[in-house]
């Protein structure tokens, strides 16, 4: 196993492509539609690094590495965003003030996001 890796993103196309592309590569992979979700998950799976989306309904992305950071702060987080209804480039920023280790704007190669994983997990 290489890691364990919590996916957060409320398109199911994207969170269960992200699942498909890091289990075949061997990490173990938990995954939430939402950042609510995602928090009952935190404690019990300890991932070592976080994928989430910004713009979700229920609790954000925002919120939801503000919440994390806040219970561990060594946690990587990866944040992702399409930017669909705000400025793309503002929010990625705005992720990384909050405790983002790393940013990627969508639509995104999975080699990008495979070596930002990667990165998250040699850095611990």
């Amino acid at each position: 196993m290489k890691g364990r890796v919590l996916i957060i993103d409320d398109d199911d196309g994207v969170r269960v492509t992200i699942e498909h592309v890091l289990s075949m590569l061997g990490y173990q992979i938990a995954s939430a539609s939402d950042g609510k979700q995602a928090n009952r998950l935190f404690e019990e799976f300890n991932p070592d690094v976080v994928i989430t989306d910004i713009i979700m309904p229920a609790q954000d992305g925002m919120e939801t590495i503000t919440k994390l950071k806040k219970r561990r702060s060594n946690v990587k987080i990866i944040a992702m965003s399409g930017g669909a209804r705000i400025d793309n480039a503002n929010v990625l920023q705005k992720a990384q003030e909050l405790g983002a280790d790393h940013v990627l704007p969508k639509p995104f190669e999975f080699d990008q996001l495979t070596d930002l994983v990667q990165r998250s997990i040699d850095a611990r």
